[in-house]
């Protein structure tokens, strides 16, 4: 009989051709022998076909991030999974640290410590917040780890078209407490510099009080992809 992974990546992408050969790279070396499965939302770049390329399992889903990482977990075979972003980028070895921290019998949920690739000191301020467990504080640029059985009796992913992670949080919060890794996790400006720190940040806050106060998560995508 196959032996079963130890752990399930799950990368959701949606035209990421700038991204994807490095990311697999990077996973390739964070977590070694492990299951990578790639599930992509509709690209009209050649995400799919360098993806086609490389050692992972391809899957295709409608595009919205929580829609396609419910593909991904369907499809994986561990019992541990970890959703990742294409632009996140995590230490060599990283699975030794994660079989250390994570996997005790009452953890289910954690995230990585962020570390962001810019030197300015605003997200310096963004990465202390980020060590502290909270609804403002907590999202999936941050990597989510789940022990399986977990996410599939409590927490899959929402159908929301923004805001997924976010809905995911807070449903794990009811369950159990979601715990922050020691293990740093490498995350993009590059939405924040592409749009201008100060506009994203107001945006941002924008629109998680009216995703909080009840405004439909399709009108949030149109507004912040508009």
């Amino acid at each position: 009989m196959m032996q079963k992974p130890p752990i399930s990546i799950i990368i959701p992408t949606l035209n990421e051709e700038e991204n994807i050969i490095q990311c697999i790279e990077n996973v390739n070396l964070s977590f070694p022998n492990c299951e990578i499965i790639v599930v992509d939302g509709g690209s009209i770049d050649k995400t799919v076909e360098l993806a086609y390329k490389l050692p992972v399992k391809l899957f295709k889903s409608r595009p919205g991030r929580g829609r396609q990482c419910r593909v991904g977990a369907e499809a994986a075979t561990s019992d541990v999974f970890v959703f990742l972003h294409v632009d996140s980028v995590l230490p060599e070895g990283a699975i030794s640290l994660l079989m250390e921290q994570f996997i005790k019998p009452e953890l289910s949920v954690a995230t990585f410590s962020v570390l962001y690739d810019g030197p300015q000191k605003r997200y310096r301020f963004f990465e202390w917040a980020a060590q502290f467990e909270s609804i403002f504080t907590t999202y999936g640029d941050q990597g989510i780890v789940i022990a399986r059985d977990f996410f599939m009796n409590h927490v899959a992913f929402p159908e929301n078209d923004l805001f997924e992670d976010v809905a995911f949080f807070q449903k794990a919060r009811r369950k159990t407490k979601i715990h922050k890794l020691k293990i740093p996790i490498l995350t993009s400006i590059r939405r924040f510099e592409n749009k201008g720190f100060f506009k994203m940040t107001i945006l941002n806050t924008f629109l998680m009080f009216a995703y909080l106060l009840g405004v439909k998560t399709s009108i949030l995508h149109r507004i912040y992809y508009k």
